[in-house]
């Protein structure tokens, strides 16, 4: 089946109508604020696919990454790729990956999707804003830490930053990329925010300069609430 709304153009199968429904009020509540903080007043939507089974979305995974020992991480249930795409795990078979849940805690679990989902629509809007002033590649950090920002994802941030920042900068760690990104939007202005998020060299640079800073303050942090 197919819908296209102002927010996206959705494929997916009669069974994960409710996945739909679910994403448009997401979206719906979310997008301005999101648009509105990358100062982007272009309006772009993309093709999301709801994948019905694990071995479907397994193969799809497969198609477009190599992945070292050739097998898809169970964790992994959502793609924003460079061709307007986003490709969702239906959550119906959440069963087979490390997100699995009880029946009771569906609504929990739903809600956590919905957010996994905006989180990848993040991606998207951030990808359309660098390539509208010129720009292509997205620092690691920077990309994966607002994109959990945004979609308001939850981490337990109360941990100690052990890692060097060549390490952060070569590395995938959603937990420190969150950390880093909530410091510099909680202690810096706005505008050096959208500079990060633009301008990949700008943005390591940024992170190699500041980056004892931050992990201090948040080192600093925990041993405090060791103390209490």
């Amino acid at each position: 089946m197919q819908l296209i709304t102002n927010n996206a153009i959705y494929n997916y199968n009669e069974i994960d109508s409710d996945i739909i429904k679910g994403l448009e009020d997401k979206f719906n509540k979310n997008l301005d604020d999101i648009y509105n903080y990358f100062e982007y007043n272009e309006r772009h939507k993309p093709t999301i696919t709801i994948i019905p089974t694990k071995n479907e979305w397994d193969k799809l995974m497969l198609e477009r990454h190599n992945y070292p020992d050739g097998k898809v991480p169970n964790w992994l249930v959502g793609l924003s790729t460079d061709n307007d795409e986003i490709y969702l795990l239906s959550i119906k078979e959440y069963d087979k990956t490390t997100h699995k849940f009880n029946e009771d805690d569906y609504d929990s679990a739903f809600r956590k999707y919905l957010k996994t989902a905006l989180h990848e629509y993040v991606h998207f809007i951030h990808k359309k804003w660098i390539k509208s002033k010129g720009k292509e590649n997205l620092s690691i950090y920077t990309c994966e830490g607002i994109a959990q920002l945004l979609s308001k994802q939850e981490q337990d941030i109360n941990v100690y930053i052990n890692c060097d920042v060549e390490k952060v900068l070569s590395n995938v760690n959603y937990k420190i990329d969150l950390m880093i990104i909530k410091y510099i939007d909680e202690f810096y202005s706005h505008d050096i925010m959208l500079d990060i998020l633009l301008d990949n060299v700008y943005a390591r640079n940024f992170l190699r300069e500041h980056f004892n800073e931050i992990k201090d303050y948040y080192n600093n942090k925990k041993d405090q609430n060791k103390t209490r």
